[in-house]
């Protein structure tokens, strides 16, 4: 998809979420969608610990930074911004190990966990994948740094990858999509205040 088409269509996303509210002053919107193509399952050592989501793929990104490395986006300019995580859950099927468990997703601003951001689902090692999505709206600020996190309660259980077959296209782990709204249309909008 050319940037251009990208950027019409969260415009036009965010015009309808605002309830119609002129998105004239987003010519150079802040977004990024990031994915994961790897199967990231517990192991015996990350067992009910909170780990980052790694995420390889760059599908599209602007006015946001995002060091792969550490897989952390860095806010750039303060506003409110709609979150999106939505991922592929269940058991590595290359495994004997795997048991039932349940499977979380949140997010974290500046290494503290946001209130209200999560999310979960039992999973079964006979189920291949279930889905998850989690998203919210919050105000963020410059320099504040964002990952996306998730847990399992047991060893083989995590995010999925399918490598998808033609015509069918891959299914990320995990795909996440953060977008800047137009704040100032937000704090002018007697409706939004309600």
């Amino acid at each position: 998809m050319h940037k251009k088409h990208f950027v019409h269509i969260l415009n036009t996303l965010i015009f309808m979420s605002l309830g119609g509210i002129s998105t004239h002053s987003l010519a150079a919107p802040a977004y990024a969608q990031l994915s994961s193509s790897l199967d990231q399952v517990a192991t015996g050592d990350t067992v009910n610990t909170g780990m980052v989501v790694a995420l390889q793929n760059q599908d599209a990104i602007s006015g946001i930074g995002w060091d792969p490395k550490k897989n952390e986006l860095t806010i750039k300019e303060d506003g409110i911004y709609f979150l999106m995580a939505t991922a592929e859950v269940g058991a590595d099927q290359t495994t004997q190990f795997a048991k039932a468990g349940k499977i979380y997703l949140w997010y974290e601003v500046n290494k503290k966990p946001i209130p209200n951001s999560g999310n979960w689902v039992d999973a079964v090692p006979s189920e291949r994948s279930k889905t998850i999505t989690d998203q919210m709206v919050l105000p963020l600020k410059a320099g504040d740094v964002l990952v996306v996190k998730y847990m399992s309660t047991s060893q083989s259980l995590g995010l999925i990858t399918s490598t998808g077959n033609e015509p069918i296209p891959a299914s990320p782990g995990l795909t996440f999509s953060i977008f800047k709204t137009d704040s100032s249309s937000l704090i002018n909008n007697p409706s939004a205040k309600k």
